[in-house]
């Protein structure tokens, strides 16, 4: 694919990115479809977590807590058979 986009293409090990709390950089073990910190309290949708916690190490090199003053949105969608 990068070479028809002329894009570079780096993976990146996914390991851990649903493990690591975006609030405070604790890891925990999620259960289920939410990912709830047992350290900070923070909630949110587990994909959502492995997501951004991915983009935060592509650009920072590392998982990176977000600002506690950034609000975090998320829109589940689920692929459907039409």
């Amino acid at each position: 694919m990068g070479e028809k986009t002329k894009l570079e293409i780096e993976h990146l090990d996914e390991s851990g990115s649903t493990k690591t709390c975006l609030a405070c950089g604790a890891r925990n073990q999620p259960k289920g479809r939410n990912y709830r910190c047992k350290n900070c309290k923070f909630v949110c949708h587990r994909d959502a977590v492995g997501a951004i916690n991915t983009l935060q190490r592509a650009l920072c090199g590392k998982y990176t807590p977000i600002r506690p003053d950034v609000e975090v949105g998320v829109t589940y969608l689920r692929a459907v058979e039409r």
